[in-house]
């Protein structure tokens, strides 16, 4: 497998131009991104501006919001008070407040993990809606009342006819659960949410800039929030506020900067701050999703679940990865880790995406030290090379058009009439599965759905010859697309 030497002179060559094309076409207001290896901070790097309007340029001590990133926040202060007798991860949540399920009993390792069976309760679009974030400018004011801790428990009760699962048996992402979460911890410390952060981690891990409530950062380097809209001149960024939202603190409601979080890496790597028995029950999985495989959009393999408050993947280039993102529609985070190796990034944005999936892999790739081998740019490719107009013999006016729309190849005709997703036969995710080699000709296997059941199609590539094969016809590819 061939490496790749976590420099500053390869990420240079190989990562940056891409960042800085988002920046320049307008796709990323300002982003920020820093390196730890081995407890130390290797280098930082910083693009475009903090706001728009007046160019002020990022540096390590901008404050973004960090959004779901949030999560291994609340699961440490847990852990932490684990560590001193208040609460156990074992603890039934009834035994704090008045909800029950009849035929569960929901420990607090559940919510940590999502492993409740409960699905999501729509609480994000609650908070955005409340707070009017521009990063649904469309999303219409919801009635629902959803500001106390007594209306997060009236609109939990409705979730009960939604429960499909055991306990246990399903993951489900549920930010509402970490809502529970943050009441759980302020309660049994008597003291609020932000508080309970700051005593058992920003304060002893040396966080002097994170904090669980807008109202107690440094004003005057809160990046400015924007919401980016796709228009038909471009993305327009619109102007927002950054998640303030008393039930969101504690799954998505702190604020950090970078140097912060690469301490906050750092710790979990390296530090003694956190014991290796925490650090061990936060990054090992206690929720499976659903397949063995992991989403190719991460270019990952193997076994994947979530942990406490971190997303765990069993095998990135042959290693435990060990992330999590976060996004609050107008500023947005991903931090990864690669603890057998003690290597780690963070990347903040002051907008809803930090960076591309490409991006993300590269950057994975990067503290791996391997060179990046996305396994959709190979297939991106093959249907770029398949797209084109492919004609009948002669002047017999049957033609059909292959086009490329949301990573899928569509087959076109006007005669017959026709519009079909081409879907690869062997797996729905990659095309190359389903190549075949025979007779100086590579085939390419796809098929449509049709009520009757599947239409096998395919193509064949013989030397700069493409043919598109359609029941009994075949098409020649006369022109790109």
């Amino acid at each position: 497998m061939d490496t790749w030497e976590m420099t500053e002179e390869v990420y240079s060559t190989h990562i940056e131009p891409m960042i800085q094309r988002l920046v320049d076409k307008g796709l990323l207001p300002g982003v920020s991104l820093g390196f730890v290896t081995g407890g130390e901070v290797l280098f930082t790097r910083h693009y475009g501006f903090t706001n728009l309007e007046n160019k002020t340029p990022p540096n390590d001590s901008s404050i973004y919001g960090i959004g779901s990133l949030a999560k291994s926040f609340t699961a440490l202060t847990l852990l932490r008070m684990q560590e001193e007798g208040l609460v156990h991860v074992d603890d039934p949540i009834d035994m704090f407040f008045p909800f029950h399920l009849e035929d569960r009993e929901i420990a607090i390792r559940h919510l940590l993990s999502h492993s409740s069976g409960i699905p999501n309760i729509g609480s994000d679009l609650l908070v955005l809606s409340q707070d009017k974030s521009p990063f649904l400018p469309d999303l219409p004011e919801i009635s629902i009342p959803f500001r106390s801790i007594e209306d997060y428990f009236a609109h939990l009760e409705h979730v009960k006819d939604y429960i499909l699962f055991n306990l246990g048996e399903k993951f489900y992402y549920f930010n509402g659960g970490y809502t529970f979460l943050g009441e759980i911890i302020s309660k049994v410390s008597g003291i609020s949410y932000p508080q309970a952060f700051r005593k058992f981690v920003a304060e002893p891990m040396g966080l002097v800039d994170t904090v669980a409530t807008l109202d107690e950062a440094d004003h005057v380097r809160v990046v400015q929030a924007y919401g980016m809209k796709p228009g038909p001149d471009g993305v327009e960024a619109l102007t927002g506020q950054h998640l303030n939202h008393p039930l969101a603190q504690a799954g998505g409601g702190i604020l950090s900067t970078t140097t912060d979080m690469l301490r906050y890496v750092n710790h979990l790597l390296v530090s003694d701050f956190i014991p290796r028995n925490l650090r061990e029950e936060m990054m090992r999985i206690h929720a499976k999703a659903d397949t063995n495989e992991s989403p190719e959009v991460f270019g990952l393999k193997g076994k994947h679940g979530y942990g406490y408050g971190w997303g765990i993947n069993e095998n990135f280039g042959g290693y435990v990865m060990v992330s999590h993102g976060g996004s609050t529609g107008v500023s947005s985070s991903f931090v990864s880790m690669i603890p057998d190796r003690r290597t780690g990034y963070v990347i903040m944005a002051n907008c809803g995406m930090p960076a591309t999936p490409e991006i993300l892999h590269y950057l994975n790739s990067f503290i791996v030290g391997q060179k990046p081998s996305p396994p959709w740019k190979a297939r991106n490719e093959l249907y770029a090379k398949l797209a084109g107009t492919y004609s009948f013999l002669r002047d017999i006016p049957l033609n059909v058009v292959i086009e490329v729309k949301s990573g899928l190849l569509y087959a076109k005709s006007t005669l017959p009439p026709l519009e079909h997703p081409l879907i690869p036969i062997n797996n729905e995710f990659s095309a190359f599965d389903s190549l075949e080699e025979s007779n100086g000709m590579t085939r390419i296997n796809f098929y449509h759905e049709m009520p009757e059941g599947r239409m096998p199609l395919f193509f064949t590539i013989r030397g700069e010859e493409i043919f598109f094969h359609y029941e009994r016809n075949v098409f020649k590819k006369v022109t790109e697309s």
